[in-house]
């Protein structure tokens, strides 16, 4: 039995056959035919921009305007989807387009659901972000459209009719004036002010019955319990605009039921089959960093970063991971394996030279490892990991995901401190770094619901008074932080940044079946 289900019930067929709503779906239909593993990893990178746009979008408390700007900004940019007909265009083009839109959307989603579904918190967050996603789209369907999406894929909603509506109006408006949030505006002379109608009561006085759904109260708690719908003999009536909220939660339900029995699928038997070829892919793909490459900086203007400017540079320029790194090497004079990997990469990344380095942690371990004892036991792990022992591999400056998904043990220090460290340790540790108060307490409220990355950003903000969103690598934090204390070197770009390749395939390109068993081309 494959990842992805072969066979369709005879109902669920006849929804794939509908007409298409701008590629919008539940995503009942399975992918079908072939793929290459290198179009396999470009769409799930793809979708995984989007997604993680749209993340850090919601995590910085962007307007619902914003919100959907920016979704279809994304989906435009990286998917190849837009969520209006584009105008003037021919039938056929029309057709082509929305037909390889809704293809790449069908793959790209399944894609990302094999790679997130193989563990609760991958689950988890797939299920955030991809319902976030479905809400937008489908609320930006016009009345005829979403009418037709509940009708295609069998919900008990059900629009008022007209001799309904003219019984409840009055109730329906009583509701609708409560929930209301008025705005208003001066217009002419004078001041006056204007009160602007919620698109519920517009429509209500406008008659519009067919903006409003008769729905089974169990299948609107919230809107129960906030008393943000009328209720009569076990029906709600829900505006079109409440609509959206509730065809979303059932849109999650289903892909939350739907990724845990191929997580259950993924573990028994496609993990063990696909060990050499798939599996590298998918297990890569849920930490995969999606910015700038940071690779080796020779120097900066001015010789690079040297051993001596490190405690400086540590109060304004590191992120809180790399300061406490530091802190804790110069208080206990020894940092772990992993603690001293972590640091001595976005040393390097940020532009000191091995010797400059090598000569930075023979500074700071010399209380416990003078001399001979810091060459034989320190100096060839500092120079391996420069690439000039060993195999000689070129080894990057560790980026937020990796170091997220690290817990540090009793005594080691690396890891993401947001993650790791209480709202007392947290608070603390970014006043030792003289961040702004009020940008402590946001950090810590962002650690607190998860957004670490945007937590770290907050710390930036905090000192250097720009508001950069979320943080995505040490060495983003450290690069945009000098070029704001060094001005005359911000038109050079950074010497270690290169622009994100495309993604080659982790084997080299072969077949692989979307739909049905997932196994090499023969």
């Amino acid at each position: 039995m494959g990842i992805f289900s072969t066979a369709l019930p005879a109902a669920e067929r006849a929804k794939t056959q509908a007409p298409d709503l701008h590629g919008l779906s539940f995503y009942e239909e399975h992918p079908k035919g072939q793929i290459e593993l290198e179009e396999f990893e470009r769409l799930a990178v793809n979708r995984l921009f989007v997604l993680k746009g749209i993340e850090e979008l919601r995590a910085s408390n962007a307007s619902e305007d914003q919100l959907r700007k920016r979704t279809e900004e994304l989906l435009k940019k990286h998917l190849g989807i837009t969520m209006a007909r584009p105008a003037g265009s021919a039938a056929s083009a029309v057709a082509e387009a929305v037909a390889e839109a809704r293809r790449t959307d069908l793959i790209s989603h399944y894609i990302l659901r094999v790679v997130y579904c193989r563990t609760e918190d991958l689950r988890r967050w797939l299920l955030e972000q991809e319902t976030a996603l479905f809400r937008r789209r489908f609320a930006r369907l016009d009345a005829i459209a979403k009418a037709s999406f509940l009708a295609v894929h069998g919900m008990p909603y059900e629009t008022v009719d007209r001799g309904s509506f003219d019984r409840l109006r009055e109730d329906l408006r009583a509701v609708a004036d409560k929930v209301a949030v008025v705005s208003a505006s001066p217009v002419g002379e004078g001041g006056v002010k204007k009160v602007r109608l919620t698109a519920e009561q517009e429509a209500i006085e406008r008659g519009a019955h067919g903006d409003f759904y008769k729905v089974p109260f169990t299948v609107v708690p919230e809107l129960v319990r906030s008393r943000s719908a009328l209720v009569r003999g076990g029906w709600a009536y829900v505006h079109v605009s409440s609509v959206s909220g509730v065809v979303a939660q059932h849109f999650r339900a289903q892909l939350s039921r739907a990724l845990a029995v191929m997580g259950s699928k993924w573990v028994l038997s496609a993990r063990a089959r696909e060990a050499d070829r798939l599996a590298p892919i998918v297990e890569g793909l849920s930490q995969r960093y999606l910015g700038v490459q940071y690779d080796s900086r020779e120097a900066r203007a001015g010789g690079g970063v040297r051993a001596k400017d490190v405690a400086a540079l540590a109060q304004r320029a590191f992120p809180l991971c790399m300061a406490s790194a530091y802190q804790h090497a110069h208080r206990e004079h020894h940092l772990k394996h992993n603690g001293r990997l972590q640091l001595s990469l976005f040393l390097k990344g940020a532009g000191m030279p091995l010797e400059e380095c090598v000569a930075f942690f023979r500074a700071e371990f010399a209380a416990k490892a003078p001399g001979d004892k810091f060459d034989k036991t320190y100096a060839y792990n500092l120079r391996h990991s420069y690439g000039k022992e060993g195999k000689r591999a070129d080894y990057k400056p560790w980026n937020c995901l990796k170091i997220i998904s690290m817990v540090p043990g009793h005594g080691e220090c690396h890891g993401c401190p947001y993650r790791t460290h209480d709202e007392a340790s947290l608070r603390a540790a970014l006043g030792r770094l003289n961040v702004n108060a009020t940008k402590i307490e946001e950090a810590v409220q962002k650690a607190k619901d998860g957004h670490y990355q945007i937590a770290c950003g907050k710390h930036f903000e905090g000192v250097h008074g720009v508001d950069v969103g979320g943080i995505r690598h040490p060495n983003e934090f450290f690069d945009q932080a000098w070029a704001l204390d060094h001005p005359d070197e911000a038109d050079d770009p950074p010497a270690n940044a290169a622009a994100p390749s495309t993604p080659a395939a982790a084997v080299p390109p072969q077949a692989i079946a979307a739909g049905g068993a997932v196994t090499p081309q023969t």
